[in-house]
């Protein structure tokens, strides 16, 4: 039973988990390009991560 009701709680949030993915991607791609000029970026980066 646990097992259908979490497949049916996945599957409701793959479209906002999808979005959320692809804004991440964008935001490390931003934030890699800015964080050559700026070291403490990276670091902020990895603690997020």
């Amino acid at each position: 039973m646990s097992v259908i009701i979490l497949v049916e709680y996945v599957s409701c949030y793959v479209p906002f988990v999808n979005v959320y993915l692809k804004l991440l991607t964008l935001m490390m791609q931003v934030m890699g390009d800015v964080s050559f000029r700026n070291g403490r970026l990276i670091i902020s980066i990895t603690t997020l991560a």
